[in-house]
């Protein structure tokens, strides 16, 4: 199973936000993100690799990047294989990165997890609550941060990195709880993400809570 993806205009917040210990957090988000878009199959990681491009390549962020690449890949026991880097200013914007993970993952055909094929009517969705906006939406949040003065304690939250789900799903499998299917829900969101796991002639009905406090 493989997936390649970005990090996307959340590499161009944080910096703003949290100066040069932005670009490990960083490292940790693609990596995280890659691993969840695999764990959707049910597969594990096999091998990691990156790539990285910048207007200018400074080898003391690409150190930070690559730390949070590794310290991440070793929580999983996933290799980086390689990685590259390139130069091109005047395709990016100074001091913007842009942060490219590819990963391939292994999992028994027999346990592969195939939505379209096992969600049935009356099929019961859970969702695992995230620990920030992950990677996904930056663009609208760095608009409201230019326009907007964003609190503190919101600002942190922005801050945190990309949660892998790896270790959740891993404990449903070991206590053999049948998972008919899994959904990485990134910039589709609820709306366009989980259709994509179940067949057509099913549709999902949500069951919203809204606190008032």
């Amino acid at each position: 199973v493989g997936s390649i993806d970005g990090v996307g205009t959340k590499s161009s917040l944080l910096p703003e936000l949290m100066g040069k210990d932005a670009y490990e957090v960083l490292g940790q988000d693609i990596v995280n993100h890659s691993i969840n878009d695999i764990l959707v199959k049910n597969a594990k990681p096999l091998l990691f690799m990156d790539y990285v491009a910048s207007s200018k390549i400074e080898p003391d962020l690409i150190s930070l990047i690559v730390r949070g690449m590794a310290d991440t890949c070793k929580i999983h026991n996933c290799p980086i294989l390689g990685g590259e880097t390139a130069e091109m200013p005047g395709t990016y914007k100074k001091n913007e990165h842009d942060i490219v993970g590819s990963i391939v993952g292994y999992v028994d055909k027999s346990k592969i997890i195939n939505g379209v094929n096992n969600v049935e009517e009356g099929s019961c969705i859970i969702a695992i609550p995230s620990v920030s906006p992950h990677t996904n939406g930056y663009s609208m949040i760095r608009k409201i941060h230019e326009l907007n003065t964003i609190p503190q304690d919101t600002l942190e939250w922005l801050c945190k990195p990309h949660k892998s789900y790896f270790r959740e799903i891993e404990q449903l499998n070991k206590e053999n709880i049948p998972i008919q299917a899994l959904c990485h829900v990134t910039g589709g969101g609820l709306i366009e993400n989980p259709p994509r796991i179940i067949n057509k002639d099913l549709k999902i009905k949500f069951n919203i809570e809204i606190s008032k406090h």
